[in-house]
């Protein structure tokens, strides 16, 4: 199974992604509840832009594995693609309550708050997204915007 995983990962990193999908779910037939494997089929998806099938996997994976950063922060990014805000922020909330140091986490909530009209805590994200990423120029870029 691990071997499929990664030749999955390999074909996904390479545009293949229609081989990825079926390198994915090979793996899964082999471990249906394997949440590299599932959270590696809903970043296809999300790659994909099919986003709400994206976020069913994302939550699968917070089912079996609640503390996965990652899979918080990247079910916040496919709900905020598609308009909920409100539900994406808490998510982004909930990687950074459990790594506080992503910083993509950090802009992109940064970002939604910005858009919000909730500035000082938009600015602080948008800070500890620049402490922790000094070449983010988006992060700087929107502080600089918002101030």
């Amino acid at each position: 199974m691990d071997a499929i995983f990664r030749r999955a990962q390999g074909a996904q990193l390479a545009g293949r992604l229609d081989e990825a999908e079926d390198l994915y779910r090979e793996a899964l037939a082999l471990d249906p509840d394997g949440v590299q494997v599932i959270h590696g089929i809903g970043n296809l998806l999300q790659q994909r832009g099919a986003f709400a099938a994206a976020i069913e996997h994302y939550r699968r994976v917070l089912s079996l594995a609640p503390d996965l950063a990652l899979a918080h922060y990247n079910l916040g990014y496919s709900l905020e693609q598609l308009g909920r805000r409100d539900e994406a922020v808490q998510a982004y909330r909930d990687a950074l309550a459990r790594r506080p140091d992503i910083a993509l986490a950090q802009f992109r909530l940064g970002s939604l708050l910005h858009d919000m009209g909730q500035l000082d805590e938009a600015a602080e994200c948008y800070q500890r997204a620049i402490a922790l990423k000094p070449d983010l120029a988006r992060a700087h870029y929107q502080l600089g915007k918002l101030l």
